[in-house]
C-alpha cells in the first residue's frame, strides 16, 4: 500500500485509526474494571491543566421548631481546596516506509492493534492507582489518605473509612455498616448504600461466593445469605491492576473518586518526507487527571 499523495496518506490513516479504535474500545467481560466504569470512577471533563476543587459542606439536619418560632439558620460552606494535575500519556509508533510500499500492511495492523489495546490498559491501570495508593499517598480534601481512620469533617469530627481484616462475610458486613453510618461533611449520617465491591483478581471468586450465593457461603448452614437478599444489585468488580492481593474496597454510588478527561485519545500520522530515516510516525495520546475529593461513600481494607 503506497502513500504517494496526501489523499492516500489520509486514507491509510483512516484505515489505521479504525484498527486502533476498534481495539481501544473493545469491551472486556463486564466484571473487569475499566477507567470508564462510572460505578468505580465518576466521569467528568476538564478544560485546563489541573482540577482545583473546594469541598462542599451541606446545611446539616433540619431542626425542630415551635409554632411562631423562627427557623434555625444554616448555610452551606466550601473549603479544604484540593488540586489534581492533568497528566499526559503519549506513544509514537515508527513505521518503515517500506512496509507500505511493499504492501506489508498486516505488520502495521498488528502493531497498531496492540497500541490501541495498550492505550486502554494504560488508562485502566492509571485510574485503578487511585485505589492502590488510597492507603498512602492518594490524599483527599482533609489532607489525609483516602482510606484512613483519621478523617476530619469540615465541622471537626473524626471519621473512619478504613476496615481491618481479610475479606469475609463478617468484615464485609462491617464495611456495609461503616458506609451506612458514615458522617458527611456537615455531620449528617450519609446512609451510603453499597454499590460495588472492588477486589483484586485473586479475591474475585471468593467475593462472588460471599455476595451472590443464595445461602450463606462456605458454611454447612442453610441460613439466608444476607448480602444476596438485602443487596441483590451489589456489583462485584475485579482488576489485575490492583497491586495488593489482599486489599478490597466497598463503594457507594455517592463516592467522589473521579476521572477527569482533558483530551480524549487522539491520533496523527506524520509523513516520511519530514523524517530523517524515511519512516512514518503514527502518534497517539490522551490527557487525564484522577483523584478522590473526599472520603465519603467509600470504604477500604488492606486485607490485613
Amino acid at each position: 500500500m503506497s502513500l504517494n499523495s496526501q489523499v492516500s496518506q489520509d486514507a491509510v490513516k483512516t484505515a489505521i485509526d479504525k484498527v486502533l479504535y476498534q481495539e481501544y474500545e473493545y469491551e472486556n467481560i463486564p466484571s473487569l474494571a475499566k477507567a470508564t466504569d462510572n460505578m468505580l470512577f465518576k466521569q467528568d471533563t476538564i478544560d485546563r491543566s489541573a482540577v482545583i476543587i473546594d469541598m462542599f459542606q451541606g446545611p446539616g439536619y433540619f431542626e425542630e421548631r415551635e409554632e411562631l418560632e423562627d427557623a434555625a439558620n444554616s448555610s452551606a460552606r466550601i473549603g479544604n481546596q484540593i488540586t489534581f494535575p492533568v497528566k499526559n500519556w503519549d506513544m509514537d509508533l515508527v513505521i518503515s516506509k517500506n512496509f507500505f510500499d511493499d504492501e506489508q500492511f498486516n505488520v502495521v495492523k498488528e502493531s497498531v492493534r496492540k497500541m490501541g489495546a495498550n492505550a486502554r490498559k494504560t488508562q485502566d491501570r492509571t485510574a485503578v492507582n487511585v485505589y492502590n495508593l488510597g492507603f498512602t499517598t492518594q490524599l483527599v480534601n482533609d489532607g489525609i489518605a483516602l482510606f484512613s481512620a483519621s478523617h476530619v469533617t469540615m465541622k471537626g469530627s473524626t471519621v473512619s473509612n478504613l476496615i481491618s481484616g481479610a475479606l469475609t462475610e463478617a468484615t464485609l458486613e462491617t464495611a456495609v455498616e461503616t458506609l451506612q453510618k458514615m458522617l458527611a461533611q456537615d455531620e449528617v449520617i450519609g446512609s451510603f448504600q453499597p454499590a460495588v465491591l472492588f477486589v483484586p483478581t485473586e479475591l474475585y471468586s471468593e467475593s462472588l461466593r460471599i455476595t451472590k450465593s443464595k445461602l450463606r457461603a462456605s458454611t454447612g448452614n442453610n441460613d439466608m445469605n444476607y448480602f444476596s437478599e438485602a443487596y441483590p444489585g451489589l456489583e462485584v468488580k475485579q482488576s489485575p491492576y490492583l497491586t495488593s492481593a489482599t486489599a478490597w474496597f466497598l463503594v457507594s454510588r455517592e463516592h467522589s473518586i473521579t476521572r477527569w478527561v482533558r483530551e480524549n485519545l487522539w491520533t496523527d500520522l506524520v509523513d516520511f518526507k519530514i523524517s530523517s530515516n524515511r519512516s512514518y510516525i503514527y502518534k497517539a495520546g490522551f490527557r487525564e487527571a484522577h483523584g478522590a475529593i473526599s472520603y465519603e461513600g467509600a470504604v477500604g481494607s488492606t486485607g490485613l
